[in-house]
């Protein structure tokens, strides 16, 4: 009997004699199946030809990730906080090497993971230092492997030791979260941070951050969730190693307004179909002029008509997008 590991995604699965049938995880629209279908490993084989790295981040912040990569390249984040310690996130492999270096800086108190993507071996890590999981309910229906270690959270926010706090965004999955961790609890003159995952990703350029399946209801705003003004961070720390974006604040972050965002999304359909008729316009125009041969003018006439005609068909008459563009404008 084996609990059996998703080489895909790293989601570790209740015990069984026989590999899963299948991976809901990597079935979902927000994941994938290789093309030469789903395939599985166990903590031990994976221990033979993959170590983990230790890395700092950040005073009292160490990054632990996978080598060579495994799965969707996850990375764990150990807080070290003066009322215990905590990790961000999970990964799959637990290795003696982590175990020693986890246990020199006082174990870990608990673990908070984003989203289901970074379950992956949470309940191997939870049982070896004696950790609860906190989990957002909406959720839970993809924990794949159950364990009372498990504490599943309601709400928009949970408080924590140290003042850190658990802060449901949706999003990217409905229980999507991230943590705040703020100055006062991360010592040495550090600023508040906030770690995300890829509910809020730190891109390559880390001036900037994006979002997966942002709601396009504003009461999904970060702001507008909390109805609080308090969660500001002078670094957020994503998925990747060395990615690290500066002065965020809430849900605007360098100038980023999804409200304005989403407004302008509305009327992108209509700057579309404008487009196509300027084109038909000048065109027509250059052609009475004479300033361009009638053989052009009446393609680029013809041809703007064409992908003019099919735009206006997806974007006002296809059901689906149509009613979509209506309720971002609403």
């Amino acid at each position: 009997m084996e609990n059996f590991i998703c080489v895909q995604c790293g989601t570790q699965f209740a015990v069984s004699a026989q590999p899963p049938s299948r991976c809901p995880i990597c079935e979902d629209e927000r994941q994938f199946v290789r093309h030469a279908g789903q395939e599985w490993t166990t903590l031990k084989r994976l221990a033979t030809d993959h170590h983990n790295r230790r890395e700092e981040e950040a005073p009292r912040l160490l990054g632990i990730g996978t080598e060579p990569e495994f799965a969707i390249g996850q990375r764990a984040l150990l807080l070290q906080s003066p009322g215990g310690n905590l990790l961000w996130d999970c990964i799959s492999l637990l290795d003696d090497k982590t175990i020693a270096e986890v246990n020199a800086r006082g174990g870990i108190r608990a673990v908070a993971i984003s989203h289901p993507h970074f379950y992956s071996s949470m309940i191997e890590w939870a049982e070896r230092f004696d950790a609860q999981i906190f989990l957002h309910t909406a959720d839970r229906d993809w924990v794949m492997r159950k364990s009372s270690r498990i504490q599943f959270w309601e709400g928009t926010t949970l408080s924590l030791w140290d003042g850190m706090t658990l802060i449901n965004c949706g999003g990217h999955f409905d229980g999507g979260t991230v943590l705040h961790w703020p100055a006062a609890s991360r010592g040495g003159g550090s600023k508040a941070a906030l770690l995300t995952g890829d509910i809020i990703t730190v891109v390559q350029d880390r001036r900037y951050v994006s979002f997966m399946n942002v709601p396009v209801d504003p009461s999904g705003t970060f702001e507008n969730r909390t109805g609080r003004d308090e969660w500001r961070a002078g670094h957020t720390y994503g998925i990747a190693a060395h990615r690290r974006a500066a002065r965020c604040r809430h849900w605007n972050f360098d100038g980023v307004d999804l409200l304005r965002l989403r407004f302008l999304q509305a009327w992108s359909r209509h700057v579309v179909i404008a487009m196509f008729t300027l084109i038909i316009v000048y065109a027509s125009i250059l052609g009475a002029l004479d300033l361009i041969r009638h053989s052009m003018m009446w393609r680029a006439v013809i041809d703007a008509a064409i992908f003019g005609g099919l735009s206006a068909w997806y974007f006002y008459f296809k059901r689906n997008v149509a009613t979509y563009f209506r309720e971002s404008a609403s």
